[in-house]
């Protein structure tokens, strides 16, 4: 009787360690399971989020460039026009140059006739930035952009003025003839004298700046250096734009459009460097100005500056990110 129940004792340690190492066991592999997919996980979210990316991008039907004036923009048109006809889709110019800020009535019924288009469609105009979804839109358009460096943007709009005048005048095509004075007007005496035309306040209305074009149709938008202006224009950068390249790194930029709206931009870079790399209405003519006078005009464009350092910013992080696929394939 005591010899059976000391096996019976034997066979119950017996057991009793069988199922210690076999738990053991499962509590090894399910901690080194664990382990694994801790680190494997974010590769899942990755590889994710790329597809999502991909897919996102092959849902964009639409994109929409509301041209920034003397950024390189003709240029960019020109390019989008050439590519419309080799890729595929249909670009839209529009003839409207003066009427950038719209009420709510006129954004409405340009929503419309963008969203009755047939695709896939790409529209320009110098226009302020419209939020699509204000109008129940659920795929609204992939807005692009382009600019440059404010100081350079505000000299070359100087000079671009009274060249387009001065052609005019030849022409014959102007109502109303604009002053010898305003004609003959130096550009750095403009800044140094403060001109009017050539002066930039805190808290004036600027609405040829930058950040309007991407702040929007409030009259805010347009007032200098103010920060809610600036805050909004970074948002919707981040929200509605999915490239916004900068004119000092032109073909950085087309990279980029290229890499982030392929069934768009495919071929832009070959197509830039086939026709010599050229750019629209620039006016070679244009009288160098002092690095003092150029200080005195971004002293007063904080707002000018750091959204560009934004947008460059953002720019360099889509290349890096987008390089490496164009090097591989």
């Amino acid at each position: 009787m005591e010899n059976g129940v000391l096996k019976m004792a034997i066979f119950a340690k017996i057991i009793f360690l069988l199922i210690c190492l076999i738990l053991g066991e499962y509590i090894i592999v399910e901690s080194s399971f664990k382990f694994l997919y801790q680190w494997s996980k974010p590769k899942q979210a990755v590889i994710k989020s790329a597809t999502n990316r991909e897919l996102s991008v092959a849902l964009i039907k639409r994109v929409y460039y509301n041209r920034v004036p003397k950024c390189g923009s003709s240029t960019l048109y020109q390019l989008m026009q050439m590519l419309s006809k080799v890729n595929g889709f249909t670009h839209f110019n529009s003839k409207i140059y003066n009427e950038r800020m719209l009420n709510k009535h006129e954004q409405k019924r340009l929503v419309a006739e963008v969203m009755i288009s047939p695709t896939p469609a790409s529209f320009d105009r110098h226009i302020f930035f419209i939020n699509f979804t204000e109008f129940n839109v659920n795929n609204p358009p992939s807005f692009i952009n382009l600019i440059r460096d404010p100081t350079d943007r505000i000299i070359s709009s100087f000079f671009y003025r009274r060249e387009v005048a001065k052609r005019k005048i030849e022409n014959k095509s102007l109502t109303t003839k604009p002053s010898e004075f305003w004609m003959k007007k130096k550009f750095e005496e403009c800044v140094t004298k403060s001109d009017p035309e050539c002066t930039f306040i805190s808290g004036s209305e600027q609405p040829t700046l930058l950040v309007p074009y991407f702040c929007g149709h409030h009259k805010r938008c347009t007032v200098l250096n103010d920060e809610w202006a600036l805050h909004t224009a970074k948002k919707n950068i981040r929200k509605a734009y999915t490239v916004v390249g900068v004119l000092e790194y032109f073909e950085l930029s087309l990279v980029v459009f290229e890499a982030k709206l392929n069934s768009f931009f495919k071929g832009v870079r070959t197509l830039y460097k086939q026709l010599g790399a050229f750019h629209a209405n620039s006016n070679p003519k244009k009288p160098r100005v002092s690095k003092a006078v150029k200080q005195i005009l971004k002293n007063n464009l904080t707002a000018e500056y750091e959204l560009y350092d934004f947008v460059l910013g953002k720019l360099f992080r889509d290349f890096a990110e987008y390089n490496k696929t164009f090097i591989e394939n």
